[in-house]
């Protein structure tokens, strides 16, 4: 009888398919965000109509004496390409389009050692809603500029706009066909152990290494034209998808790079076009934004341009090295040779808290103008996003002083960057940045006579 019961019980409704939603930025403005349980916190702001999510800030459980223990993990692959055996320079097929993309100064950026506790005590001073560090002496933060003077990569065009962080596994294994020359059988085994669309670093060096031998096989075989020429380019592929996946996108798996950003290379003759730089710059906020939580353990991103940003804007933070026989036709990071601090945030930390003004530059850039101009893009204030799922408030208006001019006291975020943008409408004003997304000459204020003077107030 159990059994008839049992056969006579109707089949369960299959689940639905769930829906991608575009992520927008409505929840990431003050106003939008419901008034907070606690209305002020001891040693940390009084009015939390600018701050509204202090209450999950690891700030708070640091003022009360918890997690002093506490670092983070950082990710860095500098080693993978600094070790990492490249096309001799008479490969001119291979230079000439490497040098076009925009991207080949990424290899001269890397660090061997990135300072743990360094980086975790800057990470602390992190606020997702002003998207700056909060420092004894004001705020400061990682700018368009930055990353322009320190990396030498692109920081105009349009930022890279996929949806969500990663392709489907069918996708994925059909572009690394078309692309990458990438067996279907070895694609697909490579996309289970990795547990996603994603291809580990050592098989996509190996995969580099295959078609560079092969591409200089069938040309000296003489094979046609068409195919030399397609395994040249599969070559090319691999080694920048390679170097982006090990600099400016680098995961906290630190293990493997994402398939999706192969959408971007497949036209090499386009490369150079895309935003490199507001896109790599979104993905390290993206990951500032979850350190700045008590609860993380590991620190993604482009961690050598964070540790860069710090020492060339801080005197006296972080052991390091300056470069004898570097000139500036190199990227401005390249100068430092920086030394493993300790894991340990705690002395960096006091550090902060007794900072000086003396220790600080706000524009180190002046005698590498003539190499890497000031770009008028640096002035845009909104969103920048590496596809719909990073997205992050660019906001140099906080940060006047590291312009050369006076701080006054800025606009509020929701002002600056508007709330319920998507990767349509944030393209869309980042292109149209000079007549509705701009400091303008009145906002930026008179120029600063000493570096650190600011408007009362």
């Amino acid at each position: 009888m159990e059994e008839e019961e049992e056969a006579e019980q109707p089949p369960p409704e299959p689940k639905k398919p769930r829906k991608k939603v575009t992520r927008v930025t409505q929840g990431r403005n003050p106003p939008r965000v419901k008034p907070p349980p606690v209305t002020c916190y001891d040693g940390g702001p009084s009015d939390l109509s600018l701050l509204p999510g202090f209450g999950k800030h690891v700030a708070v459980p640091l003022w009360k004496g918890e997690l002093q223990s506490r670092y983070l993990r950082v990710m860095n692959n500098g080693k993978k390409i600094n070790n990492f055996k490249i096309c001799p320079k008479e490969y001119s097929w291979f230079w000439n389009v490497v040098n076009a993309s925009g991207l080949e100064t990424l290899r001269r950026t890397n660090y061997n050692h990135t300072d743990w506790g360094l980086l975790t005590a800057f990470a602390e001073r992190w606020h997702p809603e002003t998207g700056t560090f909060h420092l004894p002496i004001g705020e400061m933060t990682i700018t368009l500029d930055d990353v322009s003077s320190l990396l030498h990569i692109p920081i105009t065009g349009k930022m890279l706009d996929h949806n969500g962080t990663s392709c489907t596994k069918e996708d994925g294994e059909e572009m690394c066909v078309e692309y990458l020359n990438f067996p279907i059988s070895k694609c697909k085994k490579e996309f289970q152990k990795m547990k996603g669309a994603h291809i580990g670093f050592k098989a996509l060096k190996d995969l580099y290494l295959d078609n560079l031998k092969d591409a200089l096989k069938a040309e000296r075989l003489k094979k046609p034209a068409e195919d030399v020429e397609f395994l040249r380019e599969c070559t090319i592929r691999c080694y920048l998808l390679y170097l982006i996946g090990a600099t400016i996108f680098t995961n906290k798996s630190m293990q493997y790079v994402d398939v999706i950003f192969l959408t971007y290379l497949r036209d090499l003759i386009l490369v150079n076009t895309w935003n490199w730089g507001a896109s790599g710059l979104a993905y390290l906020y993206n990951y500032l934004d979850a350190a700045s939580r008590p609860r993380c353990g590991n620190h993604g991103g482009y961690n050598c341009l964070f540790q860069a940003w710090i020492m060339a804007h801080f005197k006296t933070f972080g052991g390091r090295f300056v470069d004898e026989r570097y000139t500036h036709d190199n990227p401005y990071a390249a100068r430092f040779l920086p030394l493993k601090g300790p894991k340990f945030p705690g002395q960096h930390r006091s550090a902060l808290d007794t900072m000086r003004m003396d220790e600080v530059v706000f524009c180190p850039y002046e005698e590498h103008r003539q190499t890497r101009p000031f770009q008028d893009i640096s002035w845009y204030t909104g969103w920048i996003m590496c596809g719909s799922a990073i997205i992050n408030p660019h906001l140099p208006e906080r940060v006047l002083r590291q312009f050369g001019h006076v701080q006054s006291i800025p606009r509020h975020p929701d002002v600056s960057a508007k709330a319920g943008m998507n990767r349509f409408t944030i393209a869309d004003a980042f292109a149209s940045y000079l007549t509705a997304n701009y400091v303008t000459e009145e906002m930026r204020g008179p120029k600063v006579v000493r570096a650190f003077d600011t408007v009362p107030g």
